[in-house]
C-alpha cells in the first residue's frame, strides 16, 4: 500500500505506469513525492527500477554528501536505482543506489525538486535506436586521414592552371 493512498484523497493519486516520466515535487509541508505529467502523486511500487535523467541534490544537503561522498561523482550524470517504500506507515520513500558495490539510500526529501526521472525498464539510447554507433555505417566513407592531400606546390599550380 503507497503512503499517498492513505494522505490524500483518491482523485489526487494513481500507481505509477512503466516508462511514464515522472517529476519530483514537494508539498506544502516540504515533502517530496512524484508526479505524472497529468500532474498527480503517483505510488511507486517496492523496488520498481528508476531511471534518472540527470541526477540532482537538494540544495544544502552538505550532510549526506558527508555520510556518502560517492554520491557526488553521480551530480549531472543520468543514474538507474531501485524504489524502496519503508512502510505505509510514514513517507519514507527512497531510493536504492549501487555504486562501485556499494548501497546507497537516498530518500525522496534530498533530491532536487524539479528532478526528472521515469520507472521500468530503462529505455534504449537514442544513437543506439537510430544505429548511430552502428559500425556499418562508416563503411562506405573514407576517413580523413586517408582522403588524398595535395601539397600547397601542387594546390599553387593547380589554381593557376584553372586560371589561365
Amino acid at each position: 500500500m503507497c503512503y499517498y493512498s492513505q494522505t490524500l484523497h483518491p482523485s489526487a493519486y494513481r500507481d505509477a505506469k512503466a516508462g511514464e516520466n515522472l517529476t519530483l515535487h514537494m508539498d506544502r509541508h516540504g515533502h517530496h513525492h512524484p508526479r505524472g505529467e497529468d500532474g498527480k502523486v503517483v505510488c511507486i511500487r517496492e523496488a520498481t527500477e528508476v531511471h534518472i535523467e540527470k541526477f540532482q541534490l537538494d540544495r544544502n544537503q552538505s550532510v549526506l554528501l558527508q555520510e556518502q561522498p560517492l554520491l557526488k561523482t553521480l551530480i549531472g550524470k543520468p543514474v538507474s536505482a531501485h524504489f524502496h517504500d519503508r512502510g505505509s506507515e510514514n513517507a519514507l520513500d527512497r531510493l536504492i543506489i549501487m555504486i562501485d558495490g556499494r548501497v546507497h539510500y537516498v530518500h525522496f526529501a534530498y533530491l532536487a525538486v524539479g528532478m526528472r526521472f521515469y520507472t521500468g525498464p530503462k529505455r534504449a539510447d537514442v544513437s543506439d535506436t537510430l544505429g548511430v554507433n552502428d559500425p556499418s555505417i562508416a563503411l562506405d566513407h573514407k576517413g580523413i586521414d586517408e582522403m588524398p592531400t595535395l601539397d600547397r606546390a601542387e594546390a599553387r599550380a593547380t589554381v593557376s592552371s584553372i586560371r589561365r
